[in-house]
């Protein structure tokens, strides 16, 4: 399931088509009933081409993960991360020294079920 923002998924919902089984996964952090029924309302128009579900919080795990089954439960098998998650796992195993299995770990204890072969690459 991909996290990207919102942004991008509106202009890319014009140019590209999107398999079924891809899930998307919107982080956005959770506020006053206002703001996240307004952020439940911007997502509406993009529920026509994407299997979507959005995770409040600040990027806990558990929500995370919790929107990641909701995915998988309506029918999406397929996962991509945006660069930054990426980024931030490369970052991990140069800056520490780290093996990539232990980067690995340490993105599963935030929430980011990414296998160690996928920083490698």
């Amino acid at each position: 399931m991909s996290v990207v923002s919102c942004a991008g998924l509106a202009e890319s919902a014009q140019t590209e088509s999107h398999p079924e089984d891809v899930g998307v996964l919107v982080m956005a952090h959770g506020g006053a009933p206002l703001w996240n029924s307004e952020v439940q309302a911007m997502l509406v128009p993009l529920t026509k081409d994407y299997l979507l579900e959005l995770a409040f919080g600040m990027a806990e795990a558990a929500s995370l993960q919790d929107g990641v089954r909701k995915l998988e439960a309506r029918g999406a098998k397929r996962h991509r991360f945006p660069p930054t998650v990426i980024q931030h796992a490369v970052w991990l195993y140069f800056r520490f020294t780290l093996s990539l299995r232990d980067v690995e770990e340490m993105m599963t204890h935030r929430g980011v079920d990414v296998s160690y072969e996928t920083i490698r690459a």
